[in-house]
């Protein structure tokens, strides 16, 4: 008997929800470290189960060793992004989410102020870091600086960014549509894939946003070009249009997708259907290892029970009364069998009186296979009923 696998809704739903979280997590962690160690971690795994496949039994051992302690240091190096990972998956965090700069009410007006400045600094070759928090807390990433708590303007800006300001170095803060600190000294970004052109401020910017879920809108000394950081990338901002309606999205939606520095638009979105795809591959490879896999084979021993006994007949109990049924399928859905899942029964219908053996069947529910039977037949005695 051929097995045909029955698909559940929860098993497509099972499907989409882990691919949709994953790729969440590489469109969060691409282009940083954390993703070549993923790699690594999948690379690993793999490795110890194909070892596990062919037999290789001392092999698969040491890499399943060497993965659990792989595991341990990933928690180890990357506490700090389980750390915000975590919490903004967290519901109380959720109820106490505001919409970062953008919860003055004039989101619009809000962006394109923060662009006119960055441009008008940018025509003045007056290098920038202006900081547009998120979620993320910065306490721990940011230093104090000086308390500004100014309206912002390209004039206020322009006083910062000045190189005479004692300031100028540093970023300016922002919070609830106001500059709130300035001269303040960001992380800085350790990645070596950067272009030569891209200075210590844009290094500031990517390193807050490696770290944090901030926006930086950076502008450069050198060619007064204005950019804008985010989740690791940071892309040229084009114009104080596109700039503001990309600061308007990022606070609407923190969330929204950035575009890699590293490669064209069009590239890069490639890459991530690469990627959707590789993640949705594996994730169907692990549910049919784990889930849709029908090697599994059990046994269940079951009552038999005696149907369409005829009217005029009486049977005795059959001999023997119970049996042994051998069922392959999904070894989670075995696992889940109940005692009443699974049936043996003889079928009486057109029986005589006397001693006979009748072929016993089985039934099992949907995705599990009855392999056999044994014994396959039982001794039933027939008798007229009184």
């Amino acid at each position: 008997m051929n097995l045909d696998l029955v698909v559940r809704w929860q098993d497509v739903a099972d499907v989409l929800v882990l691919t949709f979280v994953l790729y969440r997590l590489y469109l969060w962690l691409r282009g940083t470290v954390a993703v070549q160690v993923l790699f690594g971690m999948l690379v690993l795994a793999g490795a110890a189960f194909g070892a596990d496949q062919v037999g290789m039994m001392l092999t698969s051992y040491v890499l399943r060793g060497l993965g659990a302690v792989a595991a341990l240091g990933i928690v180890v190096v990357f506490r700090e992004e389980i750390r915000r990972g975590l919490g903004r998956v967290n519901p109380l965090g959720w109820m106490r989410r505001r919409r970062g700069d953008l919860a003055s009410g004039r989101p619009a007006t809000f962006g394109r102020t923060i662009a006119d400045a960055a441009f008008a600094l940018g025509r003045r070759r007056t290098g920038a870091l202006i900081v547009l928090p998120g979620v993320d807390s910065l306490d721990e990433l940011v230093t104090e600086g000086t308390d500004i708590d100014g309206v912002p303007s390209a004039e206020i800006f322009e006083a910062i960014f000045h190189t005479a300001s004692p300031i100028h170095d540093g970023a300016a803060v922002m919070r609830a549509g106001r500059i709130r600190r300035a001269g303040c000294f960001l992380p800085v970004s350790a990645r070596a894939d950067l272009p030569d052109q891209m200075g210590s401020r844009h290094r500031a910017a990517l390193g807050l946003s490696e770290k944090s879920d901030a926006a930086v809108v950076v502008v450069s000394e050198e060619r007064g070009e204005v950019s804008l950081a985010v989740s690791g990338t940071i892309v040229p901002a084009g114009s104080p249009e596109a700039l503001t309606d990309r600061i308007v999205e990022l606070r609407g939606s923190p969330a929204a997708a950035p575009v890699s520095v590293s490669a064209p638009a069009g590239h890069h979105r490639v890459r991530d259907a690469i990627a959707l795809v590789v993640v949705l591959t594996l994730v169907l490879g692990a549910w049919w290892i784990v889930v849709g896999e029908p090697g599994t084979v059990v046994t269940r021993t079951v009552s038999v029970e005696m149907r369409n006994v005829p009217d005029d007949l009486e049977a005795s109990p059959p001999r023997p009364d119970r049996v042994a049924v051998h069922v392959r399928g999904p070894r989670t859905r075995l696992d889940a069998l109940g005692g009443s899942d699974v049936q043996a029964w003889n079928d009486l219908s057109g029986a005589h009186t006397g001693r006979a053996r009748f072929r016993l069947e089985a039934s099992a529910p949907a995705g599990i296979e009855i392999t056999e039977i044994v014994p396959a037949d039982v001794l039933v005695r027939l008798r007229p009923s009184e």
